[in-house]
């Protein structure tokens, strides 16, 4: 007969590992090992859903902001776009799409050319664009990281970042500058100094947007 002693009993079915004490794990895990795991786990705080105040707050402010900032800025900036390219100031109605001929039938609308369409896009593409330069600054997103593994892309990415920048703030300061003309006396520092507001002010409502979309609620 077989003896009872001489039959496997399946202990060694598991990684084991030893204990703090020097005695071998059963399930691998050192005692040391889960409580690490756990302070780890327990370190990163769960994100909670933003309360309807903080949605209403967000939306009221961008619907407020938004609107007549883009009145403010698309004429300006469409101006500069136009000293640097002819072919935009063709008119919206002019061109071969359908429906686009009934807005010689609206007083304003039969003013839009395309001109007006390339502002509105750059305006925003730039606000894209300080909104990831703003979350890269907090250590959200991993551009900052291709600076060690791969410097041609992260370098790439700058440089399209910087030059999206560039030149909406160039397209704004010379649509200044021919505006200032029918201004009468106005100083030379006129246009720099909007434009310099202009670009910080771009910077303040990526940093908002940034906030709301990084913040402790999601």
């Amino acid at each position: 007969m077989l003896k009872r002693e001489k039959l496997s009993t399946f202990n060694d079915a598991t990684p084991r590992s030893t204990s703090n004490n020097g005695e071998p794990s059963r399930f691998g895990r050192t005692a040391a090992d889960r409580g690490h795991s756990s302070t780890m786990d327990d370190s990163k705080p769960i994100p909670r859903a933003k309360k309807p105040s903080e949605k209403l707050k967000f939306g009221l402010l961008n619907g407020v902001v938004i609107p007549p900032s883009c009145l403010a800025i698309i004429p300006i900036s469409g101006e500069g776009i136009r000293m640097l390219l002819d072919v935009t100031s063709t008119k919206l109605s002019r061109l071969p799409f359908p429906m686009l001929d009934r807005l010689e039938m609206y007083s304003g609308w039969d003013q839009l050319d395309l001109a007006h369409v390339i502002a509105g896009l750059l305006i925003l593409a730039t606000s894209l664009v300080w909104i990831r330069v703003i979350n890269e600054s907090k250590g959200v997103g991993d551009v900052l990281s291709y600076r060690q593994k791969l410097p041609a892309l992260f370098y790439l990415y700058a440089g399209v970042a910087a030059g999206v920048i560039g030149l909406d703030a160039l397209i704004f300061l010379l649509g200044l500058q021919s505006r200032t003309n029918g201004w009468g006396e106005v100083p030379v520092y006129a246009g720099p100094a909007c434009c310099v507001l202009y670009v910080v002010l771009c910077a303040c409502f990526a940093i908002f947007h940034s906030d709301y979309a990084t913040g402790k609620r999601v």
